[in-house]
């Protein structure tokens, strides 16, 4: 009977185990040409244990350090290109990595917060709160998207989503010195995990597909129903041209092709 009991326990730990997890994610934000995000650096989730107080020392997934992270780091950032330029001129999209149903929408605050003297943030006298989304995925894993433009939630908890739905738009609320998408996945248990497959993660990458040179955003396909793409995408321009050269398809609602 404890035999049986055992090999139960051993099962129930190794289904939900990481990297047993059937989620794959795609890039959670809408850039089709690459002009909306800086390509380096992508400061990644520090691997390093030990703390420390200068916030230089750190190790991502491949074991490089500053600046491909940051001490004590738990998440991706994607640095928006030009940075509170970018952020006024276009609704930059941020989008559901995977399926799954939201469990965290927060709205409302402060998005022009920024780095200050001596590498601190400030929101000007506003609360340091961050507007955001967490998607709770079918196999209990957890994405989250952090930093969120004021207003531009577009969910709210409960509601299901589909890979590629757009959930809000890319600002600098909340702990940001400049405006940039935190993606952050974490386990059934609330345990932080990196997406990205290396010496420092797990050999299998929680990406659809990750870039072969591993600095690059991972690809922009949802995972199963032939890597389908989503039908929210571009992003919207104020009136603006799209900034990758298009013109916006519908005037009324300004949104790029």
């Amino acid at each position: 009977m404890r035999v049986t009991q055992l090999l139960l326990l051993l099962l129930a730990t190794l289904a939900a185990s990481p990297a047993d997890a059937d989620t794959r994610f795609r890039f959670p934000a809408v850039d089709p040409d690459g002009e909306l995000f800086m390509a380096v650096p992508i400061v990644h989730m520090d691997h390093d244990p030990k703390p420390d107080p200068t916030g230089t020392t750190c190790e991502n997934y491949k074991g490089d350090g500053l600046p491909w992270c940051y001490d004590g780091h738990d998440g991706t950032d994607y640095l928006l290109m030009w940075g509170f330029s970018t952020m006024d001129k276009f609704d930059v999209q941020v989008v559901a990595a995977a399926d799954g149903e939201v469990a965290l929408a927060e709205d409302g605050n402060y998005d022009r917060c920024h780095e200050t003297s001596g590498f601190k943030v400030t929101c000007d006298g506003h609360p340091i709160k961050a507007n955001q989304v967490s998607v709770r995925h079918a196999d209990g894993l957890l994405s989250r998207y952090v930093h969120l433009k004021k207003g531009s939630v577009k969910v709210k908890v409960g509601d299901k989503v589909v890979c590629g739905q757009l959930l809000g738009y890319v600002g600098s609320s909340g702990n940001s010195a400049r405006p940039h998408l935190h993606f952050e996945v974490e386990d059934a248990a609330g345990k932080t995990l990196d997406p990205y497959a290396g010496k420092n993660t797990q050999p299998t990458s929680y990406w659809v597909s990750q870039t072969p040179d591993s600095y690059g955003k991972p690809a922009a396909r949802c995972q199963g129903a032939g890597a389908r793409t989503a039908a929210w995408t571009g992003a919207r321009t104020h009136g603006r041209p799209c900034p990758w050269g298009a013109t916006p398809a519908a005037p009324a609602t300004r949104t790029c092709p």
